[in-house]
């Protein structure tokens, strides 16, 4: 092959499409039998994670290399074997044997889903979490790194005060032998699958702590440096192929969120160093992650950005007269770490606004299709949910539910950006909230059938009977007692008690005039008469074709 015929292959854009990530938790679960047959079952389960794909918008898969970040699912000889340390729980020591007489057998979960992505047509690249600390939790103890039992020394010690302080075990990237590690791990992946992979995909939400409290910004060249040398090890792999290999990282919500923790994506999209950027919550679906700067540089250089959806939510009731999804609970129970799966209306909403600022696609992380294969609701919805992002005109004129992020753990600041809500009102005080909609309203189609909208706040402790104001856009929409707009949540009231989430009561507001809505930012004064905790800013698009 020529110089000019590789360039010529190499300059070819590939068509990403969704992609998805798998972070592999389905591997190695087959209960123990004779090897013989273990060995088949593992088989036909790693080829399920792929087969669910197939025909879909999906048209990249990245799957997750390591367990906790690095017990590794192939025979590694820099990270943590399976069943490295005395894991003290039956069913982990259990699945450390099947783990082991898989890989003994010459089963590699990234090899096998490698190859079978290529027999259906998928990108296939291995992601590695960088930093990942699930091992921090009580938990989550069998997921423990040999590498940092071994390095306790080298650990952060210290995070941001609005961080949970068993990250201060996170390994500290300040040190040589660190960043030494975690690029001998990769560069073991890509020397070891190089000829069917496309490329890596670095996991840096993984969990985003890098460096000592408040050290991200000045360090954060480190991580640069190690980022740089990926891309010239794929360069290199490009040369010696004859192929294109691609780098896609997964980072936090903004470019702010990013160089506090010591990501400088900047610069790594200035040097042309990434492929993909993939911005995202740690964990829940994020309405309006204020990513318009990396997009405006990300599309300078030729990199394409796909943010991050997730299938789950932080608490919120169901809207009304809106149809629900079986498997999304009602009421949602109390805030938990792994939130409540999130309903197709509002991951249209989401995907309204990101499409609103010129992304390239999406990212979806945690769908787990492969789990759904009795072909349950979730696993329906699910796959509704890979056409409503496949192509901007597939949002067009269906229903959506909008809102403002609310706090979630691990979801706000440092690691991400400030979230308005929850948000104490103070009585006789206006404040102003930015509900940020995606929806096109001057589309002629929707001009002439306009959809049903109707904008719901979430208040605990409002006094129903004392004047509220609420203008939207200038426009008032609310200037007395609430009257019949105000209803209460009939729930338990143990589980209100358990979290500042959910809403004890709503005022509803029916929109007869559309022409005040804005596609983007739209403002919202709340002025109330008695101190109250505003715990919800929603808006309902509601067309009468589903």
């Amino acid at each position: 092959m020529t110089k000019a015929e590789l360039v010529e292959i190499m300059a070819k854009d590939a068509d990403f499409g969704i992609i998805y990530n798998d972070d592999a938790g389905g591997a190695f679960t087959r209960k123990a039998k004779p090897i013989a047959e273990l060995v088949e079952a593992e088989l036909d389960n790693l080829k399920d994670t792929v087969n669910v794909l197939a025909g879909t918008p999906v048209k990249t898969l990245c799957y997750c290399v390591g367990l906790g970040g690095d017990i590794m699912r192939y025979n590694t000889k820099v990270g943590s074997k399976w069943g490295w340390h005395d894991w003290a729980d039956p069913a982990w020591t259990k699945r450390s044997e099947v783990a082991n007489a898989c890989l003994d057998a010459g089963v590699e979960p990234v090899r096998v889903v490698a190859e079978y992505a290529k027999e259906v047509g998928l990108l296939f690249l291995p992601s590695l979490r960088v930093n990942d600390l699930h091992f921090t939790g009580e938990d989550h103890k069998t997921k423990t790194l040999k590498f940092w039992m071994e390095h306790k020394d080298l650990v952060v010690g210290t995070v941001a005060p609005e961080l949970p302080s068993q990250y201060e075990k996170s390994l500290d990237f300040t040190h040589e032998a660190v960043r030494k590690y975690k690029l001998d791990l990769i560069h073991e992946i890509l020397d070891r699958f190089g000829y069917t992979i496309d490329g890596i995909e670095l996991d840096f939400l993984r969990h985003p702590i890098y460096f000592p409290a408040g050290q991200g910004e000045a360090k954060g060249h480190l991580i640069t440096e190690m980022v740089r040398k990926v891309r010239q090890r794929l360069d290199q792999m490009a040369k010696d192929n004859g192929r294109k290999y691609y780098l896609i990282v997964r980072v936090p919500t903004d470019l702010d969120s990013c160089r506090r923790v010591g990501l400088h994506v900047d610069s790594w999209l200035e040097e042309r160093l990434i492929d993909v950027l993939i911005p995202g919550s740690h964990y829940f679906t994020t309405y309006e992650m204020p990513i318009e700067s990396l997009v405006e540089l990300a599309h300078k250089v030729g990199c394409k950005v796909h943010p991050c959806l997730f299938p789950k939510q932080i608490d919120s009731w169901p809207f009304p007269d809106v149809p629900e999804p079986k498997y999304c609970p009602d009421p949602p129970g109390p805030f938990g770490k792994h939130g409540y799966r999130i309903t197709p209306r509002r991951v249209r909403a989401a995907a309204a606004n990101y499409r609103s600022m010129g992304v390239d696609g999406f990212a979806l992380f945690n769908l787990h299709l492969d789990r759904g294969l009795d072909r349950t609701e979730y696993a329906d919805q699910g796959y509704r949910t890979l056409c409503d992002l496949a192509e901007p005109v597939c949002l067009k004129r269906t229903s959506k539910v909008f809102a403002i992020t609310k706090h979630s753990w691990l979801g706000d600041y440092q690691v991400s950006f400030r979230k308005q809500l929850p948000a104490d009102l103070s009585a006789g005080q206006g404040q102003t909230f930015t509900l940020m909609v995606g929806e096109d309203f001057d589309d002629k189609a929707t001009r002439r059938t306009p959809p049903d909208c109707r904008l719901r706040l979430g208040f605990r402790g409002l006094e129903p009977k004392l004047p509220v104001e609420i203008v939207l856009n200038g426009q008032c929409l609310l200037s007395g007692s609430p009257g019949a707009k105000y209803t209460t949540v009939k729930c338990d009231k143990e589980l209100l008690a358990k979290t500042n989430q959910l809403a004890e009561a709503f005022v509803l507001l029916p929109l007869d005039d559309l022409s005040f809505l804005r596609q983007g930012n739209n403002e919202i004064q709340i002025k109330v008469s008695n101190p109250t905790t505003l715990t919800d800013v929603e808006l309902s698009v509601n067309f009468a074709r589903q």
